[in-house]
């Protein structure tokens, strides 16, 4: 009869449900690979959406800044218009040298 190659060895005796065993982690690893690809692949679109949303959002401050600054101009006008009705006014206190009592 002859002799297991493991008795030999000294090594321990196979487990009888060790192909079992790895079949259940091969099946684990191929489950937790998909998860993992399946992440990864929800975590690309995410950040396609953020760049997306991102670079939409940097053209709406494009925008609004430009719409700033025709406000502010128009401000400007708004003001030295005003102003100058307010400084003939004042000419013509200082001219007549009228006072409030």
């Amino acid at each position: 009869m002859p002799t297991a190659s493991w008795r030999r060895s000294g090594s321990k005796p196979p487990k009888p449900g060790g192909a079992i065993g790895i079949d259940r982690e091969r099946q684990v690893a191929g489950r937790l690979q998909k998860e993992l690809d399946t992440a990864n692949r929800k975590t690309e679109q995410g950040n396609v959406r953020h760049r997306d949303d991102v670079q939409k959002l940097q053209a709406q401050v494009g925008y609004l800044r430009q719409q700033v600054g025709v406000l502010e101009g128009k401000l400007d006008a708004l003001r030295t218009e005003r102003a100058m009705p307010m400084k003939r006014c004042r000419r013509v206190i200082n001219a007549t040298n009228w006072r409030c009592r």
